[in-house]
């Protein structure tokens, strides 16, 4: 885990390795297995891929604050939740994290 803060924006990221609990993905993370794309008024909701992984963001332009949880090699999550933050900045910054390297740990 690790915070991150500059001025109003803050970001904190975890992974989590589901281990033994793998096998429960699909049951654990529902949206790896579907396409979803909600849009209300002030942000939306949407699976995406990062580094071509599955993965779900939120995001509210209201208030600024955001979620990004993918599912890599369908054995670790990592979460990313930012407030204050632009709508691009999620996904700018998971893009930038070692996944494979990640996915290689679960050899």
């Amino acid at each position: 885990e690790a915070k991150y803060v500059s001025g109003q924006q803050t970001m904190e990221v975890s992974m989590a390795d589901l281990g033994p609990m793998a096998g429960l993905v699909g049951a654990i993370a529902v949206w790896a297995n579907v396409e979803m794309d909600n849009t209300t008024e002030t942000g939306f909701e949407r699976t995406t891929t990062v580094q071509g992984y599955k993965a779900m963001e939120t995001y509210d332009r209201a208030s600024k604050t955001g979620e990004l949880n993918i599912l890599v090699g369908d054995r670790f999550m990592v979460h990313l939740q930012g407030e204050n933050i632009k709508e691009r900045t999620l996904k700018e910054t998971a893009g930038k994290l070692a996944l494979k390297k990640l996915e290689n740990l679960a050899d």
